[in-house]
């Protein structure tokens, strides 16, 4: 497996584990270098980009067939595609949208629906590949300067409002009033890559970002990365809220069953111990199994899960029976007791 470099300060700071296998006497120190056989390379880079910004990037949705080798496009809810990519000029309910993964500013755009043999002819791969390369770069300086110079006319404009509202004001007041932060700075424009944009009518599988969650969730458990747990349930809780199925396309239930046999996996989650005490995890994705649950029991995924047993048919069921009661207790009408009634004479 290729390796990945980081400071060994920033990743000694993530927990107590890893600055002992950083600084400890152990092997690992003294070569420095490690090996995490149980975490993928992607998902450490996100534990990576964690370390250094507080917060990390998700994976882009993908196409249905690519997940399940299946072409189910007419599944509902979804997040992450701009409004103009999710329908086409001439069909509102067109496929035609691409998966996006919030900070598109960052990636590469130079893209061409044509052949590159055919739109450089004379060039062999090689040279092809050089071309390409070189538009790349031209085209992010170009979004660079434009960048720029929107930062520059966002800054113009604040400034000459500030002017505008410290004409006539004392420097008594003026001075404790000032702005100076007067564009959009470098950590905001970063912060938009660790948000998913909502969108009804993208019909993308939400999968790998909720998996991706999930597995920084695990990860942090498993290494004792307490703020990166709470974050990655945090995320995962806010893009769980912002989940919407409808009646008329549950098949969308199959990205909570994959999110939910990730997490009662033993391999990434514990068990039930002897107080009964419930994994985060599993409480979150159960939970909003059940609050789902008159979609979720019309679906054939559901059901294929039900039927693989384990801890979470019982988790669901003593907590979807808990609901109900609940709900039952609360529509009966009230029981007045006889001596409670007042006297009549």
């Amino acid at each position: 497996m290729e390796p990945v470099a980081a400071h060994a300060r920033a990743i000694a700071a993530l927990s107590l584990y890893f600055d002992r296998l950083i600084n400890g006497p152990m092997r690992e120190a003294e070569e420095r270098i490690a090996e995490l056989p149980d975490v993928e390379k992607e998902d450490f880079m996100r534990v990576c980009e964690f370390a250094y910004r507080g917060d990390y990037t998700v994976p882009p949705m993908a196409e249905y067939r690519d997940l399940y080798g299946e072409d189910d496009l007419d599944s509902g809810c979804d997040f992450g595609c701009d409004s103009d990519s999710s329908s086409s000029d001439d069909d509102p309910d067109s496929d035609n949208v691409a998966p996006s993964d919030g900070n598109d500013s960052q990636a590469s755009s130079y893209t061409s629906t044509k052949d590159p043999a055919q739109e450089f002819p004379g060039l062999d791969e090689v040279e092809i590949e050089q071309t390409v390369a070189e538009l790349e770069v031209l085209e992010l300086e170009e979004r660079t300067r434009e960048a720029a110079y929107e930062q520059d006319s966002q800054r113009r404009l604040a400034l000459e409002e500030r002017k505008r509202d410290e004409k006539g004001v004392p420097l008594t007041k003026r001075f404790f009033r000032r702005p100076y932060l007067l564009c959009q700075q470098p950590r905001a424009i970063i912060n938009r890559g660790f948000c998913n944009d909502y969108n009804p009518k993208c019909r993308l599988s939400f999968a790998p970002v909720l998996l991706a969650h999930a597995k920084l969730y695990s990860i942090a458990d498993r290494y004792i990365i307490l703020a990166l747990k709470d974050l990655a349930l945090h995320k995962l809780h806010k893009d769980l809220m912002n989940f919407h199925f409808s009646p008329q396309r549950a098949e969308r239930t199959r990205d909570i069953v994959e999110l939910a046999r990730f997490a009662y996996s033993n391999d990434n989650t514990m068990d039930r111990g002897d107080d009964g005490h419930l994994d985060d995890l599993r409480e979150l994705v159960v939970e909003f199994m059940v609050l789902q649950i008159h979609i979720m029991e019309k679906s054939g995924e559901f059901e294929e899960l039900l039927e693989e047993g384990g801890q979470f048919v019982l988790d669901f069921w003593r907590l979807e029976r808990k609901e109900r009661m609940m709900q039952e207790e609360k529509n009966q009408p009230a029981k007045v007791r006889k001596r409670d009634l007042a006297p009549l004479l």
